[in-house]
């Protein structure tokens, strides 16, 4: 099973994290992938063992982890 999300954009497959939050984003990186207007043309299903290959995915993962968050750091 592949923890990455298939996204088309511009006709060309991206792999990204998927969306962590509370949003109508797909991706990490905040994609809609049902927005034809833009080239992003959809969801495609990752090979298993795909890895991740957008950029803004890995920057937001490495930022977050280097807060090095613990539970007791929320109210």
């Amino acid at each position: 099973m592949s923890k990455a999300i298939g996204i088309m954009i511009d006709g060309e497959a991206t792999w990204h994290a998927p969306s962590a939050g509370l949003t109508d984003y797909a991706t990490l990186c905040n994609i809609d992938p049902d927005d034809p207007s833009i080239g992003y043309t959809g969801h495609i299903q990752p090979p298993r063992g795909q890895r991740i290959t957008c950029q803004h995915c890995k920057t937001i993962w490495t930022n977050v982890v280097a807060m090095r968050l613990r539970a007791r750091d929320f109210d």
